[in-house]
């Protein structure tokens, strides 16, 4: 199956249903991920921020979206005291706040990826992810739980240098290639 990558421009219904088909049995997430989830207003006001800030791509199979990334321009969210506190909960994520008050606000960090079960294994999550850094990217982030093999697996293959923030977490980083 060839999937294009297309870019939102608008948070939709489809984009938030497919949020939370990717996310409602995820053992990864934290507590607080897990009352997100329950709540679609604020899982838009989540999309709304991803999108004024960051970029959010998508593929769709026929006309239904069924795998997503989202990212932050750090330079552009930094300002905005209300997202960095929906986004960087310091009280749930302590390390990744710690670790992103340092970085180059010139980087860009990739907040979320999801793909709907029926389409996992396919190497969609992948393409987003090389579609992106073709477009966008300056230096990247990524800050995900350790226990995330898969998301591991992908920034390994793509040349991310990995750094265990602790036992719970990693940060991978990559430079633009040129």
């Amino acid at each position: 199956m060839k999937n294009k990558v297309y870019k939102i421009t608008k948070i939709d219904n489809d984009l938030i249903d497919l949020y939370i088909e990717c996310f409602k049995k995820d053992k990864i997430f934290t507590s607080r991920d897990k009352e997100i989830i329950k709540d679609r207003e604020l899982i838009t006001k989540l999309f709304d921020y991803y999108l004024k800030y960051g970029t959010i791509l998508y593929t769709k199979r026929y006309s239904k979206k069924i795998s997503f990334l989202c990212s932050l321009k750090i330079n552009e969210i930094i300002e905005d005291a209300e997202a960095i506190k929906l986004i960087f909960d310091e009280d749930k994520y302590p390390e990744m706040n710690k670790y992103i008050k340092t970085i180059n606000k010139d980087s860009n960090y990739i907040v979320l990826i999801g793909v709907n079960k029926n389409f996992r294994k396919r190497g969609l999550a992948k393409k987003l992810v090389k579609t992106y850094l073709q477009y966008y990217n300056k230096k990247d982030l990524v800050f995900s739980d350790i226990d995330n093999k898969y998301s591991l697996k992908i920034f390994k293959s793509l040349n991310f240098s990995i750094k265990e923030v602790n036992k719970n977490y990693f940060i991978a980083e990559r430079y633009k290639m040129y």
